[in-house]
């Protein structure tokens, strides 16, 4: 009877709870994780096993915490209707997220499938926050992609490629050092000891867990365009650099001192790995942000309008 009356007297109505379009966006996220449930599975089960992705726990998180972010800009996006454009891109995706999970079914390949649900998550929020909000939170969805294994013949011959250049490198130190060292295939002769570079000291976890740490910070960082994009090219030099770091102490403790010290360094100069690169990574940061006279990163600071998402 009250609505009735606001309407003759042109008063504006209440809508549906404030409440309602963001329970709705959760209910269908979850039921897109849920679907893919023994995807989900599977990559748990890899990052058990495979000491190159044991970061993906941590790789969920920090989405949430971006999508977290941006919570005030999407909370206005829910309260828009979403446009016909948003809605018919939506529906695509999803058929696309459908035809990626049966794929990766056909081809056991959990890859395609988790992309699948990568997609089923961008189709959500396409549908339930438009453009404008599905843009801010792909960032978040991108990000997922570092949880994901790299297929054989991606990972194969970059583990390849950095096992050979840290061979390579290390030599190369080794021999401005002073030390008479010999490259023989993957394997580093010193007068007094023998360095093999094995696959598992190429670098292809730190490469990875690293690549995910500075494409984290990036997308937190307040920095031009033209620094983000530095920052990301230093990923692969400090990776290397760092590796060949470890592999050069680690050969003169085993040349100088013998076996037991040289293993207990390659131990744990394994673990100062990662501190190491985001030392490095800091230098460089803000090297780059002294030469082109950035004001930093401050927390509130304005957003850079390259990285501003569509009206």
């Amino acid at each position: 009877m009250n609505e009735a009356v606001a309407i003759q007297r042109g008063e504006p109505t209440a809508g549906p709870p404030a409440a309602l379009p963001a329970i709705c966006c959760v209910v269908l996220a979850s039921a897109a994780v849920v679907s893919h449930a023994d995807v989900v599975a599977d990559l748990v089960a890899i990052w058990n096993k495979s000491q190159d992705f044991s970061h993906g726990y941590v790789v969920p998180v920090f989405s949430i915490y971006l999508i977290w972010r941006q919570r005030a800009a999407i909370a206005e996006c829910l309260k828009k209707p979403t446009s016909l454009f948003g809605l018919i891109a939506g529906v695509n995706c999803g058929i696309v997220a459908i035809a990626l999970r049966i794929s990766g079914v056909v081809y056991q390949v959990v890859g395609l499938e988790a992309i699948g649900l990568m997609v089923a998550l961008y189709a959500v929020a396409l549908i339930c926050l438009g453009r404008r909000g599905a843009w801010l939170v792909t960032p978040a969805i991108g990000f997922l992609i570092f949880a994901l294994p790299m297929p054989g013949f991606i990972i194969v011959p970059l583990r390849l490629w950095l096992q050979k250049l840290a061979t390579i490198g290390s030599t190369f130190v080794l021999q401005t050092l002073g030390l008479p060292a010999v490259i023989q295939g993957n394997t580093i002769r010193l007068p007094d000891a023998v360095l093999g570079v094995a696959e598992a000291c190429s670098g292809m976890r730190m490469l990875i867990t690293f690549a995910a740490i500075v494409c984290g910070s990036v997308l937190v960082s307040r920095q031009p365009l033209y620094e983000k994009a530095l920052t990301l090219l230093a990923i692969v030099p400090i990776t290397l650099g760092v590796n060949i770091a470890r592999i050069v102490t680690t050969g003169i403790v085993y040349n100088t001192y013998g076996e037991e010290q040289g293993d207990a360094v390659h131990d744990w100069a394994g673990f100062g790995m990662i501190l190491l690169g985001v030392g490095l990574l800091s230098v460089w940061t803000g090297t780059i942000s002294k030469i082109f006279d950035s004001p930093g990163d401050p927390a509130a600071g304005p957003r850079d309008p390259a990285t501003a998402p569509p009206a």
